[in-house]
């Protein structure tokens, strides 16, 4: 019998050096040196943010996305995503000696997370009262654009989401809801037909919109 999801968990915070989890977020940054100094590490930091426009939370990603949109003046659809490959897993705890430990062996990880998840709610504060709003919003446009793109007895359908105070009208077909669940990071890589299509029939809506 194989290990449960509490002890397979317990494992991997008990060895985080054997299983290649310390500081793997930093690593990815540039940020090799594990006894870099506090000056140097902020240094590194606001580095960071000058090069990048937005640092997206995983557990705040639709409020990441609609400052994205707001950011780079785009529409919802812009935006969209569908969720792949999800299931409801027993939850796992740690006890504050685990969490102590991964504080301890993370502590370059933890300071990115801190410095930008406190960039994110600086940024959001800018944004005005109705930016909850907007997230809101957005979380109905992906419950509906969930249970279109489940449905299956229509695949000519197209379905159109209203204008709204924060975006335009806008359609999604069968078709780009096929692109957005089943394709993965080789399609994007290989350039699939289907992207490369609605790339195109999107930018020449675009510019049909401008001209």
């Amino acid at each position: 019998m194989g290990l449960s999801a509490q002890s397979f968990i317990d494992e991997i915070v008990s060895n985080t050096s054997k299983y290649g989890m310390q500081n793997k977020m930093s690593y990815f940054f540039g940020i090799n040196n594990k006894n870099i100094d506090q000056y140097h590490f902020q240094k590194c930091l606001n580095n960071l943010k000058s090069e990048l426009l937005l640092v997206v939370i995983l557990e705040r990603m639709n409020t990441s996305l609609v400052l994205l949109k707001r950011l780079l003046n785009w529409s919802f659809i812009d935006i969209l995503y569908a969720k792949r490959k999800t299931n409801n897993h027993i939850p796992v705890f740690l006890n504050e000696k685990q969490t102590e430990h991964l504080r301890t062996t993370n502590s370059l990880d933890y300071g990115i997370y801190n410095y930008f998840s406190k960039e994110l709610d600086q940024r959001i504060e800018k944004e005005g009262n109705d930016f909850t709003g907007e997230v809101r919003y957005f979380e109905h446009i992906l419950n509906e654009l969930n249970t279109f793109c489940r449905q299956t007895f229509n695949k000519s359908y197209i379905h159109t989401f209203p204008l709204s105070r924060w975006d335009n009208s806008f359609s999604i077909s069968l078709k780009e809801c096929d692109m957005m669940f089943k394709m993965d990071v080789s399609n994007f890589k290989s350039g699939h037909p289907t992207l490369k299509r609605i790339f195109h029939e999107r930018h020449h809506d675009m510019n049909y919109k401008l001209s």
